[in-house]
């Protein structure tokens, strides 16, 4: 009977056994399919971080090309805006000078300080004055003024000169 005990002892750990055996089969299979799809996962987020690593290179090197071509832009707005403001500086001096210059006997003192605080004003004036355009034509305005009352005093002078010269 020994031997018919022993022989179910045996028959019963090999069952165990056996049993035991399939589920470590079965344990290493899943933790093999768990580190395949772990490794999976971790290949797909490497790709996606590389997909990303490139997208954002494309986007910076966008970036400088557009900065790079706004730099470009202001640079020409910024020569465009010194040839302007150098034509309407070049362009008042002359008109004051004009003004001294052909119409002198009419001008008063006053009129005079006011032609030269205008050359002195638009002498200051460069392209990184603030609102640099505007404030060369406020002082364009002003000169205006200036002027159009000097060219009253020396019509009507010259009116009065014209009528004295027809009454001879």
């Amino acid at each position: 009977m020994a031997d018919g005990r022993e022989k179910s002892n045996l028959n019963k750990q090999s069952e165990e056994y056996k049993e035991t055996r399939k589920q470590a089969q079965y344990i290493n299979q899943s933790l093999e399919e768990q580190y395949r799809n772990e490794l999976k996962l971790a290949e797909q987020m490497a790709q996606g971080r590389e997909k990303s690593n490139i997208r954002i290179q494309n986007e910076n090197e966008k970036l400088v090309k557009n900065q790079n071509q706004q730099i470009n832009k202001n640079e020409k707005l910024d020569r465009q805006l010194e040839e302007q403001v150098a034509k309407l500086k070049q362009m008042a001096r002359i008109r004051a000078e004009r003004l001294l210059t052909e119409k002198k006997k009419y001008i008063t003192q006053d009129q005079k300080q006011e032609i030269e605080d205008y050359i002195k004003s638009v002498k200051r004036i460069n392209k990184d004055t603030p609102d640099a355009i505007k404030q060369l034509g406020r002082l364009d305005m002003r000169f205006k003024d200036v002027r159009s009352e000097i060219d009253k005093v020396a019509n009507r002078t010259m009116t009065f000169t014209e009528r004295f010269k027809r009454s001879d």
